[in-house]
């Protein structure tokens, strides 16, 4: 029997409606709606379980973060809000505070000029972003981002040991940017790459024993610094500096060291553009014997020249006192 409002028992009966509006009418009883409560509480206790899982999995601060991130998962939407620019300075400080990049998308980000960017979802690489803006899709992931533009390194006081064990300081300096292969410079991208080069930079960090993790960036210079370390523990401090002059010593060593790296470099996707070598700087007492050696050398030599000179004039002073007086 259906009850209406508004209308007598005997009016209720004698209305007539169709049989789907009476269904309608009837669905919305509450003899037939509380059959729908343990369906609604159940859906609620299962999204706050699903809030839950998602705070403890993910390290969510709190669970208004949790509710939202679940949300963005579900719907795979991204919100203009959430908007990133992100390059290699800032990547890890804005992980930190987007929990969007420390997991995965939905969110848009930016990548600004001269860099580049390298995606992952599970654990595996999914595409190469160049400069832009692009949203990611649901956990998707930045792995890295990438310099594009000319780097420079450089370390003062590098130590070092020849030969026969004398150790050596040296500055090393190097300038190097990412293989744009054969691509060319255009108004549109000033910093052409290979993805295959970016990909390589992306994967290529270490970390180190003190936990401080390295970037792509950073081994280019640690190159050249074994190079250079090989080459003057092959040679004794006298041969290092062994050359007509000073600088063509310094000029060969700095050709040794340069044919080494530039040969290895660009397997690693890694384009060398010019090093520095500084000076071999021996411990002061090492000095003190060059320059003592140095001395005796030059007093020789002016002895040794002076002799030369005198020789004629003895010999001649010989000659006169040997000749017969006229009386």
């Amino acid at each position: 029997r259906i009850f209406l409002p508004g209308l007598s028992a005997s009016e209720a009966a004698n209305a007539s409606f169709s049989p789907w509006v009476a269904w309608l009418i009837e669905m919305f009883h509450p003899r037939v709606l509380r059959h729908f409560i343990p369906i609604i509480v159940g859906w609620w206790l299962a999204v706050q379980a699903a809030i839950s899982l998602m705070q403890v999995l993910y390290d969510c601060p709190d669970r208004r973060t949790a509710a939202e991130f679940l949300r963005r998962q579900r719907h795979n939407s991204v919100s203009p809000v959430d908007f990133y620019v992100i390059s290699a300075e800032n990547l890890n400080e804005e992980r930190e505070k987007s929990i969007l990049l420390g997991i995965g998308g939905p969110v848009r980000v930016q990548i600004p000029p001269g860099h580049a960017a390298v995606t992952e979802r599970n654990a595996r690489m999914l595409r190469t972003l160049p400069p832009g803006v692009h949203d990611l899709g649901r956990f998707e992931y930045v792995q890295a981002v990438v310099d594009l533009q000319p780097i420079e390194k450089s370390a003062k006081d590098v130590p070092m040991l020849t030969n026969e064990g004398i150790p050596v300081k040296v500055d090393i300096g190097l300038a190097f940017r990412l293989d744009p292969g054969d691509l060319p410079v255009t108004h549109n991208n000033p910093f052409p790459f290979r993805q295959e080069a970016v990909r390589q930079a992306a994967y290529s960090g270490t970390t180190g024993a003190n936990g401080v993790v390295s970037s792509w960036s950073d081994g280019p210079l640690g190159k050249v610094r074994g190079a250079l370390a090989g080459i003057i523990a092959e040679d004794s401090l006298d041969e290092l500096l062994a050359a007509e002059s000073p600088r063509d010593a310094h000029h060969l060593l700095t050709n040794s060291v340069m044919r080494k790296v530039w040969d290895s470099l660009p397997k690693e996707g890694i384009k060398p553009l010019r090093i520095q070598i500084g000076r071999l700087a021996p411990p002061p007492e090492v000095l003190q014997q060059y320059a003592e050696f140095w001395l005796a050398n030059k007093r020789k030599e002016d002895m040794l020249a002076r002799a030369n000179k005198m020789a004629p004039l003895v010999v001649e002073a010989e000659l006169l006192a040997l000749r017969p007086r006229s009386p």
